[in-house]
C-alpha cells in the first residue's frame, strides 16, 4: 500500500471508528477476487479479502437480481439469494470464509461450482453486450466515413456526382438520416429494464452514449461488471469505483453523478465535506 492509499484507508477507518460513515461492499469486490484464481494467488486474495472485511464488515449491497427491499444490509447478503438452497447460509454472509472455502477447491466443491456459474454467467452478458457495442460503434464510424466521402464528392463536383451516381442529393439525406439513426440508436430496445432496473438501463445508456460518440473508445468486457457495481449509486451517498468507468458516467452526466468519485485519493476530502454538510 503507498502513502496515498495509506492515509485514505487510515481516514476511512478513522471514520467508521467514530461512527461518522458505514461502508459497504458489493458483490463486484468479490467478483474480481474469483477471478483467474490458483494457489499461488491464494494469500493475496485473502488478504485483499481481509481488507474489505475490515472496511466494510458484513454489510453489503444485495445481489443486482435481489434489489427488492432494503439494497444496503448489513446480513452480508451480497450473493444470489438462490446459493441458500444448496450451501450454508453461514458461510455465504460472511465473505472470509466464503473466499477462504471457494479457493480451498479440495475441501468443498460447492462453493467453487456456485463463484463459477456466477462468473461465467456475468462473464457470457459482459461479452454480449461489448460486441453489440463494439458492432454499433463499428456500424456508425463507417455510416460517418462514407457520408464524409458522399458529401465531399456532391459538394466538389455536383455535375460529376448526378452523372455517377444519380439523385445523390437524396442519398446524402438518406445517409444522413443512417448516421443520426445509429446516433440514437435506443440501447432500452436491446437491454430493457426488467433485467436489472431503471438504473441499470441509465448505466447502459451513458456507455453507450460515450462509445458511439468516441471513435477511440473501446468498450471493455470488464466494464460490464463495473455497470452491475454502479447500480447502487442511487442507494449510497457516496460512491466509488473504477477510475475511468467512473469518468464515462460523470462525463455523460448520469443521474446521481454528483455522488460519484472517480479517484481514491479525492475521498477523504469529498466525505469529509459531506459529514460537515450535515452537522
Amino acid at each position: 500500500m503507498n502513502a496515498k492509499d495509506a492515509f485514505v484507508y487510515d481516514f476511512l477507518m478513522r471514520k467508521l471508528h467514530e461512527k461518522e460513515i458505514v461502508i459497504g461492499f458489493s458483490f463486484q469486490n468479490l467478483f474480481e477476487l474469483m477471478q483467474d484464481f490458483s494457489p499461488e494467488h491464494f494469500q493475496d486474495r485473502i488478504n485483499r479479502m481481509n481488507t474489505i472485511h475490515k472496511i466494510c464488515g458484513n454489510n453489503a449491497f444485495r445481489f443486482p437480481e435481489n434489489l427488492d427491499g432494503d439494497v444496503f444490509t448489513n446480513d452480508g447478503r451480497w450473493y444470489p439469494l438462490e446459493w441458500e438452497k444448496t450451501a450454508d447460509k453461514k458461510i455465504l454472509q460472511d465473505p472470509r470464509a466464503f473466499m477462504i472455502t471457494f479457493f480451498s477447491i479440495g475441501k468443498s466443491n460447492t462453493y467453487v461450482n456456485l463463484g463459477h456459474d456466477m462468473t461465467e454467467k456475468v462473464r457470457k452478458f459482459s461479452e454480449d453486450f461489448a460486441k453489440i457495442c463494439g458492432q454499433h460503434q463499428a456500424a456508425l464510424q463507417k455510416a460517418k466515413e462514407d457520408l464524409k466521402k458522399l458529401v465531399a464528392l456532391y459538394n466538389s463536383r455536383p455535375e460529376l456526382a448526378e452523372t455517377t451516381i444519380p439523385g445523390s442529393g437524396a442519398i446524402v439525406d438518406q445517409w444522413k438520416d443512417k448516421v443520426r439513426s445509429l446516433e440514437s440508436l435506443n440501447i432500452r430496445s436491446v437491454f430493457g429494464p426488467e433485467i436489472l432496473g431503471e438504473y441499470f438501463v441509465d448505466i447502459l445508456e451513458a456507455y453507450h452514449g460515450r462509445s458511439s460518440r468516441d471513435k477511440g473508445f473501446k468498450p471493455r468486457k470488464s466494464d460490464f461488471v463495473d455497470m452491475l457495481h454502479a447500480i447502487y449509486i442511487p442507494h449510497c451517498d457516496v460512491w466509488r469505483g473504477d477510475g475511468g468507468f467512473s469518468n464515462i458516467l460523470l462525463s455523460q452526466k448520469i443521474k446521481h453523478s454528483e455522488r460519484i468519485v472517480a479517484k481514491r485519493s479525492d475521498l477523504p476530502d469529498f466525505i469529509q465535506s459531506l459529514i460537515q454538510g450535515r452537522k
